[in-house]
């Protein structure tokens, strides 16, 4: 059998532009051959090499409710994989680039002098910046109808024959169904955590979490709960994960963890008389 090769190349460059705002910029090199030299239909298949791009922006800030209750708050935003097609031999394709948008609010509870609770709630919106498959132009038999050059003929939607740059743009309105089926094509990922925690080492943690997408565009989707405990730097977490798919129906895992602070002023709350 041939063997298989693939390597991914990245290098990364972030910066904070003042307390509120930072951003990172990362490029990666990858090839693969993990088809190897294998034929479908007569074509060879090739090894492939392509260069993306993912950049993203933060801003964050907080707000000092009362005495004793505090709210953090991130927005962010990020276009990953950014690149050319890929060509194994038979047609190009499309990497998965994609545009995310996540708001996250952590408000924190001063229950008592090293006592806190805090709750995190998290929202992400995804998009795949890749053209919406189009409904073409059919005879009486149900075949598609093709130009003087061969290609289908749209009836509804964008011709998905163009540059990854394009798509960019494009994609945001080339769904055959209109804005309603451009909404359908967005990703939702909602997350909950609740922590009580005494000097940051020592804690209670509550999660839950879920993915979801509209029937018509994912077969997909997910949800999550999990528990975790801390004591003296040392952490047991557990995860429940159920997947609304026929290959995984649910997934369990354990994590031991443990953690220390090189400065003891972050490891325990001081009070001045």
């Amino acid at each position: 059998p041939n063997e298989i090769k693939e390597f991914a190349h990245q290098l990364s460059y972030s910066h904070v532009f003042n307390e509120h705002i930072s951003a990172g910029i990362s490029s990666k090199l990858l090839t693969s051959d993990i088809f190897g030299s294998a034929y479908f239909n007569g074509i060879q298949h090739k090894a492939i090499s392509t260069f993306t791009l993912s950049m993203g922006t933060t801003y964050n800030n907080h707000i000092n409710l009362t005495a004793n209750t505090n709210l953090n708050y991130q927005l962010g935003a990020s276009i990953n994989n950014f690149g050319s097609k890929l060509d194994y031999g038979l047609e190009d394709v499309f990497l998965p680039t994609t545009i995310n948008l996540g708001i996250l609010l952590s408000p924190t509870f001063k229950l008592a002098n090293s006592m806190n609770l805090s709750i995190d709630l998290a929202y992400q919106a995804q998009k795949l910046l890749v053209p919406s498959p189009p409904v073409y132009l059919t005879d009486g038999d149900g075949n598609p109808i093709s130009d003087e050059q061969g290609n289908y003929i749209v009836e509804y939607g964008k011709d998905p024959n163009i540059s990854s740059g394009r798509a960019l743009y494009q994609s945001f309105y080339d769904a055959p169904g209109g804005a309603s089926e451009e909404l359908q094509e967005i990703m939702h990922r909602t997350a909950l955590e609740l922590r009580l925690s005494n000097n940051k080492q020592n804690f209670v943690a509550l999660r839950f979490g879920s993915i979801n997408q509209h029937e018509s565009k994912s077969m997909y989707s997910a949800f999550t709960a999990g528990i975790g405990i801390g004591f003296a730097g040392f952490s047991l977490n557990y995860s429940y994960k159920e997947y609304q798919e026929d290959a995984i129906s649910s997934l369990s895992s354990f994590t031991l963890g443990f953690n220390f602070f090189l400065n003891k002023a972050d490891s325990s709350s001081k009070k001045k008389s």
